[in-house]
């Protein structure tokens, strides 16, 4: 199945890259034991290139991979030799549907100062508290 995918990969055709990002995603969240670390490395850097394909679609099915990724420690240290390219990528990919403005507290937009470039004292650190 994985040797299938990784032909089909190659491919320019967006319904059949849709389908071989969930099969990747899927091997990856659910470790399947024939990945080995050489599988994953390919898989996560087709999944990098997919998650910047132009086509909308393409890109969500890509972008499915790297938070069940966050679960598998054995292969954080592949990950995080694409962080340099991967970051940029998340954040250019984060998408705030109108709605979640209209939502907020109407506090938070009377002080907003998004123009002008924080100070130190206002980046202040938060720890995550595990519940």
């Amino acid at each position: 199945y994985i040797e299938v995918l990784g032909s089909m990969a190659s491919d320019d055709n967006p319904d059949i890259l849709q389908h071989v990002c969930k099969g990747f995603a899927s091997s990856i969240e659910c470790n399947w034991s024939c990945l080995t670390e050489h599988h994953c490395h390919i898989i996560l850097q087709f999944m990098l290139k997919a998650s910047q394909n132009p086509v909308y679609e393409v890109r969500l099915e890509a972008l499915a991979v790297w938070k069940p990724l966050t679960a598998r420690q054995d292969i954080w240290a592949l990950a995080g030799k694409l962080l340099p390219e991967l970051v940029p990528t998340l954040l250019t990919n984060m998408v705030y549907a109108d709605a979640d403005y209209f939502i907020l507290d109407q506090s938070h937009l009377e002080n907003d100062n998004a123009d002008r470039a924080d100070s130190l004292d206002d980046i202040k650190p938060r720890f995550h508290k595990e519940s």
